[in-house]
Order: C-alpha cells, then sequence, then structure tokens
C-alpha cells in the first residue's frame, strides 16, 4: 500500500525565479553552461570502472576492429569530468559502503585530486557531512499473542480447523478478524479455477451417467459434460486450452479406476454433499462442510466412503496421513458423517487427479479414531480460547511460507523465535 501511494504521487516542488535541474548523464553535460553541478557516485564500482564493452572480444580484437576499448571508455570519462570541473561549483559525493560491501574512492576521483594539489587553479573543500546521528532505543520486536474470546467465529469448516491447529494466531487472522488477502481480478483461469471446475465436473457426469453405455460412449460423455461446464464459465477454448489437454490425460486413468471400483462393488453415491453438526464439546460452535463424492461399499455391514480429490501434489497428501491423528480434512469429514448417521461404518481417501497414468487412492489408515480425537482436541482449543487462552503464532516450516498472514504476526523481526509455552502442550 505504502509503495503504491507513493509509486501514483508526485513532489513537484515550487522553483525559484530562472531556476532549474537538470539530471544527465556525465557524457551529456560537456560544455554545457551550469552555475553548479553535482556528481554521485564517484566511487570505483560506479565511475571509472567500465565493464567489458564486448563480452565476446578481448580488449586486444576490440582495438583491431576499431571498436571502443576499456582505455578509451575511461579517457572519454576523464575528458568529461574535466571539462564539467570549469563549473564555479562542482560537488563530488560517494558512499563508503553498498549495504555490507567496502567502496574505495574512484581512480578518476584520486587523479582529479592529485591534480588539484599539484597546482590547480581550483579550490578544493571538503564537505562536512550534513546528517546530524539519532540515537534510538532498541525495541525489540516480540511474538504477538492477541486474545479474543468474544470473536470465536459460530461455524467452523475443515480448513478453519487446519488453521488453528496450525498455527492459532493464523485462526485468529484470518479466521476470527476475517482478513482476507486481495487478488487482483484475473479474466482467464488459473490453477485454483481449474480444480474448482474439475470437481463440478466429476459430480455432474455422474449425477447424469446413462447406464449400459460402452467405455467410448462413457467417456464422450464426461467431455460433453466438460465441455458444457467450460461453457458456463464462460472460458474461450484458447484460454482454457492447457487446463482441457490436462484433463484429456485425466479421462483413461480416471474411468479405469472407476471401472475397478465399480468391479469390486464400490458406487457412486452422491457429491458436493454440504454437511453439518453441532457437536457438544463444541459449546454451540457448528461444524460445517462440502464432501466432494461419498461411495457406497457392499458388503456385509453397510459402509460409505468418503473421497476427496485433490488437484495438487500427491506425496503431501501421502505424507499428511502419514501421522494420522494430525491429519484434518478426512478427519473432519467423517466426523460430520458420524453426526449424520451414526453406526455407518466410514472409510476415507484422497483421490489425487495428476498422479500418472494410474489413479491410486490415499486412504486414511485410523479415520475413526482420527475423527474423535479432532472433535475433542477442537473443543478443548475452543473452551480455553473461550477463557482468554492466548493465540501463539506457532506455525512453522512451510505453514510460515505460504501463510497469508506472515506480515500481520511479523515473524520475519522477532529478536527471538518463540518458544511454545507449557500452558500450551496437549492442544489438538
Amino acid at each position: 500500500w505504502v509503495d503504491q501511494t507513493l509509486e501514483h504521487a508526485s513532489f513537484v516542488p515550487t522553483p525559484a525565479p530562472q531556476a532549474s535541474v537538470v539530471v544527465t548523464p556525465l557524457s551529456h553535460a560537456v560544455l554545457r553552461p551550469f552555475a553548479a553541478a553535482v556528481f554521485p557516485g564517484a566511487d570505483a564500482t560506479h565511475w571509472g570502472a567500465p565493464d567489458g564493452l564486448h563480452p565476446l572480444l578481448t580488449p586486444a580484437q576490440a582495438e583491431v576492429f576499431g571498436l571502443p576499448t576499456q582505455d578509451m571508455a575511461l579517457l572519454t570519462q576523464w575528458v568529461s569530468m574535466r571539462q564539467l570541473t570549469r563549473v564555479p561549483r562542482l560537488t563530488l559525493l560517494h558512499r563508503l559502503n553498498d549495504v555490507d560491501e567496502r567502496l574505495l574512492p574512484s581512480p578518476l576521483l584520486e587523479r582529479l585530486l592529485l591534480l588539484w594539489e599539484s597546482g590547480s587553479p581550483a579550490r578544493r573543500v571538503e564537505a562536512s557531512d550534513a546528517r546530524v546521528p539519532h540515537w534510538v532505543a532498541p525495541a525489540p520486536v516480540h511474538a504477538t499473542r492477541p486474545v479474543a474470546p468474544s470473536l470465536l467465529p459460530a461455524r467452523l469448516s475443515a480448513s478453519a480447523c487446519e488453521a488453528l491447529r496450525t498455527c492459532p494466531y493464523r485462526f485468529f487472522a484470518l479466521r476470527m478478524l476475517q482478513l482476507q488477502s486481495v487478488d487482483e481480478l484475473e479474466l482467464s483461469p488459473d490453477k485454483r479455477d481449474y480444480g474448482d471446475w474439475l470437481h463440478t465436473v466429476l459430480w455432474r457426469f455422474h449425477a447424469q451417467r446413462a447406464t449400459g453405455l460402452s467405455r467410448d460412449e462413457t467417456r464422450e460423455q464426461l467431455r460433453r459434460v466438460a465441455r458444457d461446464s467450460q461453457a458456463l464459465q464462460g472460458w474461450d477454448d484458447a484460454e482454457f486450452l492447457p487446463y482441457m489437454a490436462s484433463f484429456e490425460r485425466l479421462l483413461d486413468p480416471y474411468l479405469d479406476w472407476l471401472a475397478d471400483r465399480e468391479a469390486k462393488g464400490v458406487h457412486w453415491l452422491e457429491g458436493e454433499r454440504e454437511v453439518t453438526a453441532s457437536p457438544p464439546q463444541w459449546g454451540g460452535v457448528v461444524m460445517q462442510g462440502v464432501i466432494d463424492r461419498l461411495d457406497r461399499v457392499t458388503g456385509e455391514r453397510p459402509t460409505l466412503q468418503l473421497i476427496d480429490y485433490k488437484t495438487g501434489n500427491a506425496q503431501a497428501l501421502r505424507q499428511s496421513v502419514a501421522t494420522p491423528t494430525e491429519e484434518t480434512q478426512l478427519a473432519f469429514y467423517a466426523a460430520l458423517m458420524q453426526a449424520q448417521e451414526p453406526g455407518t461404518a466410514l472409510r476415507a481417501a484422497y483421490l489425487p487427479l495428476e498422479d500418472g497414468r494410474r489413479l491410486h487412492e490415499i486412504p486414511h489408515p485410523d479415520l475413526e479414531h482420527s475423527a474423535q480425537r479432532l472433535v475433542e482436541g477442537i473443543g478443548h482449543d475452543l473452551a480455553r480460547l473461550r477463557a482468554g487462552a492466548p493465540m501463539w503464532p506457532l506455525g512453522q516450516g512451510a505453514a510460515c511460507t505460504y501463510c497469508q498472514a506472515r506480515g500481520l504476526c511479523r515473524r520475519d523481526h522477532w529478536a527471538e523465535p518463540v518458544a511454545v509455552p507449557a500452558s500450551l502442550e496437549g492442544l489438538s
């Protein structure tokens, strides 16, 4: 915001009568009548050390071809500066340091000083530093820990619970304060748009799927649903071409996966189902979510399988279920279904839709226990927040790298890393 404000504003000082300021390179200042001149950057890096003028030619080769050489460039700079010394007042400036790099005076500046000391009529005066030092008392930034029991939301989604478990401060900023970054308006679809579109295509395909079709007819029906969904979104063929190409690569692996499931007695039951529940442990806070897909598994005991489509990294999904009680999304959906259909056996799995030539489910290995732990843990956290527990910024690794609230918690400016307080041990 500061950058944009400064870029859109211009400071135009009131000029003195008959006065003007000209910004010009050294070569364009030759023989021009100036009352005074200021030459910044008179150090060895910016003046008197030109880079190689011809990266493909050596100085000797450049001289043979009659092209400018480094010696010629230095001579041109020296002649231009000697002409500039004719102005009534010339000020030469140079820094001593460039961040952590020591800067030396330009060799041309040292040559000019020697010339003046050897009897030049010009009078040389060492300028004083007009800057005034100010001593500032250190004010280290410590990790913030807000308390806001009155801002607890009435409803929590799976992503909100993930935020609370990953970093309480992220939950505070994005869910309690409802702060969101404002993205630029993009007319062309992006990866997120493709994921939403693909979810819609698969839901409509199964909801409209005709029975008794051949493999080719089923593939064509899926293509037709995809084209209709693209038209509803208003995307033309040119801008959607890369995503349609990804969809074409997905067709046969998805139909193979579907045929294999149906051969095992697993059939699509419902998609995009919105479910809510009110766990007593949550003290009135409602959990809500939309389940991508519900399948009926035939067998001795009625079983439902929750499928969550993913277009992201399959390896990251495998890592998330490697520690079942730390996985949030599938456990959250399982808790919702347990409240809706108690006694029904549940399974859950992620289905990466961009995982090579064959699709492989990534099942949750300990679903019912993880769902119970999730509900109890979030209920414990909500009770502590109502009682005034601070929301510490406890995120680590990738959770902080891609966090929208990183600029608010000011992690990059803390005086010391935050240590997990003993009172927070045992959080969900």
